[in-house]
């Protein structure tokens, strides 16, 4: 292990106890002063009640999963189901049964590590705001990768031209990344972020043929076997997946094996990665994810889930677009 690493590990033991001699009152001053909230004196008395669950919430997750870090993040002020309104927008679409375009990978057996962040498939980390537009940042940022993969240039695409543009989705309100990849297919392709760029708000559809940067084909799904999702991974580079998130709200670093993190998918994140390293307290084999919520978030915007065990349901919708 590096020293950068035990040094980082020892920063979150640190933060971590000097958290908890902290009252809730400083600690919320701490928030409002880091993430510059301003409210109204109304307002501030009801976010405070939230922020004070919020703490305890946390604290509930911390105990149930040492190996990572649960705390005050920029979200600590909204209630679960806000959160879940705002950030999580993946929405399952009704699929035909079977294993439509199923993807068999051909490696007989994978490296002990991969991470594409480090091969220049992946663009810095990015920020949907409170739009539950997750769905179009793991597509839009699936093409990126498989695009480099397939003409060596990383090229930033348009999520924005996905919200506006494709009505089978919903938008800010949600989607899944298979309708979209497929709705590109038949629709003209992808622009880049310079030629459609972001506004965090459902619009009009200003796409134009000229602004087609990446001729997407279609999509493939994957297995829900882990072994054969890090085949993929490695060979077809950084995948979509559908992940269940609302404890996300709270994490900060670590690799995450909460038992909590169960029920229906909902956030929409891009896997990029394999390794094994070390979490809070022990070493463990780990999946490296890219979320979409900015790069103050999490590890740098990303997020390490305990591999092979089905972890926030990072198995069960898995894809990746085809391109031209």
């Amino acid at each position: 292990m590096t020293k950068l690493v035990i040094l980082f590990i020892a920063s979150i033991f640190i933060s971590s106890a000097f958290a908890l001699q902290l009252s809730a009152e400083d600690q919320w001053k701490d928030f409002k002063l880091t993430h510059r909230k301003l409210y109204s004196k109304v307002e501030e008395r009801f976010r405070f009640r939230v922020f004070k669950n919020n703490l305890a919430l946390a604290q509930k997750y911390q105990e149930a999963d040492p190996q990572a870090k649960y705390g005050v993040t920029q979200f600590s002020d909204m209630t679960p189901e806000e959160f879940k309104y705002k950030y999580l927008g993946y929405v399952k679409a009704n699929k035909v049964s079977g294993p439509r375009n199923y993807y068999k990978p051909n490696l007989a057996d994978i490296p002990a590590s991969w991470d594409w962040t480090k091969k220049g498939a992946v663009t810095p980390v990015k920020d949907q705001g409170m739009c539950g537009s997750c769905w179009a940042f793991s597509t839009t940022q699936n093409i990126e990768g498989v695009h480099f993969l397939k003409h060596n240039e990383l090229a930033v695409l348009s999520e924005q031209q996905l919200v506006d543009c494709d009505k089978i989705n919903q938008g800010c309100n949600g989607g899944e990344m298979q309708v979209a990849m497929q709705w590109l297919a038949d629709h003209g392709g992808l622009a880049t972020e310079k030629d459609y760029p972001y506004t965090g708000s459902d619009d009009e559809c200003k796409f134009t043929p000229s602004m087609m940067k990446v001729n997407v084909t279609g999509y493939l799904n994957i297995s829900t076997n882990e072994t054969e999702i890090a085949k993929s991974l490695v060979e077809l580079g950084p995948l979509s997946i559908g992940v269940v998130a609302d404890p996300w709200q709270f994490y900060i670093a670590g690799i995450a094996n909460p038992w909590f993190c169960s029920g229906e998918l909902d956030h929409g994140v891009l896997l990029v990665g394999y390794g094994h390293g070390m979490g809070l307290i022990s070493e463990a084999d780990y999946w490296l994810v890219k979320n979409s919520w900015g790069s103050w978030w999490g590890e740098s915007g990303y997020i390490r889930l305990v591999r092979g065990q089905g972890v926030c349901g990072m198995n069960q919708d898995v894809s990746t677009a085809t391109i031209a």
